[in-house]
């Protein structure tokens, strides 16, 4: 697993032991920012279930101003940091804008005023039909009021749930079941 793009384009990540963590592809990251385009510079996002914090470390490497990094496991958090040591390296900083949170997604809550031009989420497959309602709420208490904020959701190929006050705009991966894909979500006007 690499970096796709931007700066630290090709350094290589650190994945983590956990047999239960599946890691955004290389392949499929690569097609979230080529359909983000421009819209990630100077962006801030927030990477959900971050696990090795592949999509957030993706959008610092094409030019996002700053990140929150959200993971529920202490282990996996430890990988995350070392992937964020590695691409401060890369990009020639001693620090980067960005903070890691070890907390439950499904109880953290967003601090003050903050909000997120990209909301990253990559949640264990099997929590996300009980809890989908209650991701998306929190998503609409933290997604910046601006034309380019959106969801990056990755899902089963299979899941396509019925959001009343969210438009999928677009769908990228694998149609096949069980096969991951991610949903580009926009709040409907």
């Amino acid at each position: 697993m690499r970096i796709t793009g931007g700066i630290a384009r090709g350094i290589l990540l650190k994945s983590c032991p956990r047999q239960e963590l599946r890691p955004a592809t290389d392949r499929m990251r690569e097609a979230v920012f080529s359909r983000l385009g421009s819209s990630i510079q100077g962006a801030h996002f927030l990477d959900l279930f971050a696990g090795t914090g592949a999509y957030g470390l993706e959008a610092l490497s094409r030019g996002a101003a700053s990140g929150v990094f959200i993971e529920q496991n202490r282990r996996t958090v430890a990988t995350l940091r070392t992937n964020l040591g590695a691409l401060t390296k890369a990009l020639g900083q001693r620090t980067l804008p960005c903070r890691i949170v070890t907390a439950d997604i499904l109880n953290w809550k967003p601090t003050g005023t903050e909000t997120f031009d990209f909301i990253f989420v990559d949640p264990p497959y099997n929590m996300i039909g009980q809890n989908i309602q209650l991701l998306f709420g929190l998503f609409e208490h933290c997604l910046a009021p601006n034309p380019h904020a959106r969801v990056i959701f990755e899902m089963p190929s299979e899941l396509e749930p019925s959001l009343e006050y969210w438009k999928a705009e677009q769908r990228l991966g694998s149609k096949r079941r069980h096969s991951p894909s991610v949903t580009i979500f926009q709040p409907k006007k």
